[in-house]
């Protein structure tokens, strides 16, 4: 057998990932699809005036904060806040989905794809910071008990790094003879 040839269980294997893979991405998809659904409705109160009842839809900027219509009474920092959370999140799906597809390849330990959950990890210890912002401007209060977010974020982080070493590793013993 070839070394570069896949041996029918991997390729198997392979297969499986790239299902699963493929599921996520359809569910990565939806999920920016609802939230530009939602982003549209709040537009459309915020910045054409279209009345919307009340019980349409509601905009929870962090667990602690919830807005309803009308939007135009959201204080402009935590507009603000508010657009760099959905920034996040259109990045974070972006990003994870270029991981996906790289994984769904099969390429699994390569550099980029380090760079990809270290972007991820990142992302999430961000969006934390500013949740903790948006909660101190409603309830003037951070709280400290609640760090799930950035415990995340900081073991994506991590579980790059060990990839990344990993990776050099399989490099160096594939320059072994």
């Amino acid at each position: 057998m070839n070394a570069n040839e896949i041996s029918p269980k991997a390729d198997s294997r392979l297969k499986h990932i790239q299902k699963t893979i493929q599921v996520v991405r359809v569910l990565l998809f939806l999920a920016a699809v609802i939230v530009v659904g939602i982003l549209s409705i709040f537009l459309a109160d915020f910045i054409w005036g279209v009345e919307l009842p009340r019980w349409i839809v509601s905009i929870p900027l962090s667990p602690h904060t919830a807005y309803l219509p009308p939007f135009d009474k959201i204080p402009t920092t935590v507009l603000l806040l508010g657009v760099v959370r959905a920034g996040i999140f259109f990045v974070g799906v972006f990003t994870l989905d270029q991981l996906l597809r790289s994984y769904r390849s099969g390429i699994f330990f390569r550099a980029r794809n380090v760079s990809l959950l270290q972007r991820i990890g990142c992302l999430m210890i961000g969006d934390w910071i500013v949740m903790k912002i948006l909660d101190w401007i409603a309830l003037r209060v951070v709280f400290a008990a609640e760090l799930g977010e950035l415990a995340v974020g900081l073991l994506i982080i991590l579980i790059a790094w060990i990839m990344d070493e990993g990776r050099k590793i399989q490099e160096e013993q594939e320059l072994t003879v």
